[in-house]
């Protein structure tokens, strides 16, 4: 959320900034916010598909795409972290 914020408000005052160091911030963070947004739902679908996993129906299947994203989310780690690393460095327009 508050990557989301962060984005908003930098496109908000863009126009008071040089256009180069805007849309390099700008483009960091989108992709910071991108990546962020994925791991959120990955935790949302968990909490969701926990529920179905108490369903006899619905438990393999569930822990099947439990498992899925599980390892979708420890693979991007790396990714998220460099991500953030490189948003890091980069100093607010200013």
């Amino acid at each position: 959320m508050a990557a989301k914020k962060l984005r908003y408000a930098t496109e908000f005052f863009a126009s008071l900034y040089p256009k180069q160091v805007v849309r390099h911030y700008s483009a960091a963070l989108s992709k910071l916010q991108d990546e962020l947004g994925w791991h959120n739902d990955a935790v949302v679908a968990d909490g969701l598909l926990k529920i179905l996993a108490s369903e006899q129906e619905t438990a393999t299947g569930a822990g099947y795409a439990r498992g899925y994203l599980a390892s979708r989310v420890a693979t991007d780690h790396d990714a998220l972290q460099t991500l953030w690393k490189r948003f890091r460095r980069l100093s607010p327009p200013h």
